[in-house]
């Protein structure tokens, strides 16, 4: 089987992921009193898949408020319920982050770390996000270059110039990095990725 996600380029397509595979996106409501979170989930057989099998959203009240360095508190609750709301249980799921953060000062679990751990590490979790882990904040004083990121986890599609951001655990970091590059989709976002961030927008807006 051969794909061409890349330019215009042809190239073999990596051995499958287990199925069914569950992206995950969460959108949230803020007041000054309350948050609520808009969890979508999109559920489909493969990586290359070009339609979903099933897309369903949860809508969790008193959400946690964000707070910086603790993003798992907020998001977790509201993907827990969206698994266990799923039709059959996911055996691959695609977060909107990262499972972990690597920096100069070490490894810290991420969203996608925290979940697999949940999950008892018998779910492949991969995470793919849109923007690099910062260390420090932009525009904070004395660190000309905000240090690292992640693993060497980027990933280019199509003509973009702009990377997504690649952690897994469960099957190794370029085992994963093949299975999103190779995602349906000739943008840098995959088709199914788009589709679940869509869900979980249109599910705040109603909300």
């Amino acid at each position: 089987m051969t794909t061409d996600t890349d330019a215009g380029a042809t190239t073999a397509a990596p051995a499958p992921a287990p199925a069914p595979i569950l992206a995950i996106d969460v959108q949230y409501k803020d007041t000054p009193t309350s948050s609520t979170g808009y969890a979508a989930g999109v559920l489909f057989d493969s990586f290359s898949s070009a339609a979903p099998t099933h897309t369903y959203t949860h809508t969790h009240a008193d959400a946690e408020p964000y707070v910086a360095g603790s993003f798992f508190k907020r998001e977790l609750p509201p993907i827990r319920a969206l698994i266990a709301a799923a039709p059959v249980p996911p055996r691959t799921i695609v977060v909107d982050g990262f499972v972990d953060l690597v920096s100069e000062a070490g490894v810290k679990p991420g969203l996608g770390r925290r979940l697999f751990d949940e999950l008892g590490g018998e779910v492949v979790v991969i995470g793919v996000a849109k923007n690099p882990f910062r260390t420090r904040a932009e525009g904070a004083p004395e660190e000309p270059e905000p240090g690292l990121n992640t693993h060497p986890g980027e990933v280019f599609r199509g003509s973009s110039g702009r990377a997504l951001y690649v952690t897994a655990a469960g099957v190794s970091q370029e085992h994963a990095m093949e299975l999103v590059r190779h995602m349906h989709g000739a943008n840098r976002q995959p088709t199914m990725l788009k589709l679940v961030d869509r869900e979980a927008r249109d599910a705040a807006l109603r909300g």
